[in-house]
Order: C-alpha cells, then structure tokens, then sequence
C-alpha cells in the first residue's frame, strides 16, 4: 500500500487520514486490483511471498541475494 503513490496517480476520493486502507480501492484501482494475491490466507503464505516478490521485482530493483533467499524459503 506505501508503494501505490509511486505505482499509480491516486484517483480524486476521501482520503483518510487516520486509516489508509480506507477507500484504498477507490484510489488506487489499479494496485487494489492485485492485494487479493498477496493475501491468500496462512495456508498459502509462499504462493503470496512469491507474488510479493514478482510484483516488486518487476517494479523496483530488489537485492539478488534476498530474492534467492526469498525464493528458497517459498520452495
């Protein structure tokens, strides 16, 4: 969610101020549409780690030693 803003031009809404995930979708459509990967649920937490990492890699350099690390613990 503190990526958006670098992600997405926040579309015109309330924006809270005391709760950022508030209306959250309604700002940023585009980032919102993709949280339900990274949420599966306990049971799933490698296949959310793996999304995490594909959605960040894809957007921001990340540290190729803690990707393989990441990658690792997924497997």
């Amino acid at each position: 969610m503190d990526l958006a803003p670098h992600l997405e031009t926040a579309q015109p809404g309330f924006e809270d101020s005391f709760n950022r995930e508030r209306r959250f979708e309604a700002r940023f459509p585009q980032t919102a549409a993709v949280l339900a990967a990274y949420l599966p649920g306990y049971d799933a937490t490698p296949v959310a780690a793996r999304a995490i990492l594909q959605f960040i890699s894809a957007r921001f350099p990340v540290n190729p030693a803690l990707k393989v690390a990441i990658e690792r613990l997924c497997d």
